[in-house]
């Protein structure tokens, strides 16, 4: 029989408190509000200065609701990130699927005609020499499928917010070389 006494940490539906209205939302996001007390020299509550950081380092807009709802998504998977599934760990994970994909991007920009199958002996031979080239073409369709590959998910929904609907997964396959080549 649970203890009566101690009083229960989480809410009950009942005892929830109700949801701003639709409205009221991006006034209680703005940041640097008249309701802070103390700002700093740049005019900014003190305690805000890591909030905008955060939103500066994943280039997103702290006076967008959906860009709040962003930021909520990527420190809610930094801070609480789901355990690994059982196994060995992933060998193509979505960075290095995302390198792959950059480095078929490069290739065709030079070679614009020439087959997917031809670059990845290419690609087997220069860059990924464990891999077999028929290894790389299969890692090749994983890195393009966007429900296989969270990373290039991520950076098409980003770019769709920041440019507008034009941009697709062949958009951004096209330039995943400017995305993920060296240096990025």
């Amino acid at each position: 029989m649970p203890n009566s006494s101690k009083k229960n940490p989480f809410f009950t539906l009942e005892e929830l408190p109700a949801p701003p209205a639709p409205e009221e939302l991006p006034a209680l996001l703005q940041l640097g509000g008249p309701w802070h007390a103390s700002l700093g020299s740049d005019g900014r509550d003190a305690s805000e200065r890591p909030i905008l950081d955060a939103f500066k380092a994943f280039g997103l807009d702290h006076r967008s609701l959906s860009d709040w709802y962003s930021l909520v998504s990527h420190l809610a998977r930094v801070l609480f990130p789901t355990p690994r599934p059982p196994g060995a760990p992933r060998k193509w994970t979505d960075e290095r699927l995302c390198k792959l994909l950059a480095d078929v991007a490069a290739y065709k920009r030079e070679h614009p005609k020439v087959f997917d199958t031809d670059i990845c002996r290419r690609l087997h031979r220069k860059s990924y020499p464990d891999e077999s080239s028929e290894a790389l073409r299969r890692a090749l369709q994983d890195a393009r499928n966007p429900k296989r590959n969270s990373e290039l998910a991520r950076v098409v929904s980003i770019l769709q917010r920041r440019l507008g609907p034009h941009v697709t997964v062949s958009w951004v396959l096209d330039r995943a070389d400017e995305l993920w080549g060296p240096g990025k």
